[in-house]
């Protein structure tokens, strides 16, 4: 059995986050993706919170089964954690909070990504790199 790829598949990282200044605060926004070979877009509503002791990103979407056509609606927050730098400020990253076998991940990431219903580290996805 191959591994997914973790190339063709949604993933939020906090670069982006950093470089579309959602580590400020409290911010609001959307996060889309486009198929590339179906042209399709879909999205997901996040806020990130960075004010509070409480650091997060929470996720909004609604997914739909493609055979069944049933609709689920997700919400749910991620863990922020932050380190030091070297040359001072702080870098911020995920905390994955899928589990796996039963065991829970607690990864510290810089990318998440969805190849379920929710995002998680490419650990708990078993993804590989091309």
């Amino acid at each position: 059995m191959s591994k997914t790829e973790s190339d063709g598949i949604k993933k939020i990282s906090t670069s982006f986050l950093k470089k579309h200044k959602y580590l400020y605060g409290r911010m609001y926004g959307e996060i889309s993706w486009t198929n590339g070979w179906s042209k399709k877009k879909s999205s997901v509503a996040v806020e990130v919170v960075t004010e509070s002791e409480d650091k997060y990103i929470r996720i909004q979407y609604t997914q739909t089964n493609r055979f069944t056509g049933e609709r689920r609606e997700f919400d749910y927050k991620i863990p922020l954690i932050t380190t030091s730098c070297y040359f001072g400020g702080i870098r911020y990253w995920f905390e994955c909070n899928l589990y796996k076998n039963g065991v829970y991940c607690g990864r510290r990431v810089g990318v998440l990504y969805k190849d379920g219903d929710r995002f998680g580290c490419r650990h708990c996805y078993n993804l590989t790199y091309e």
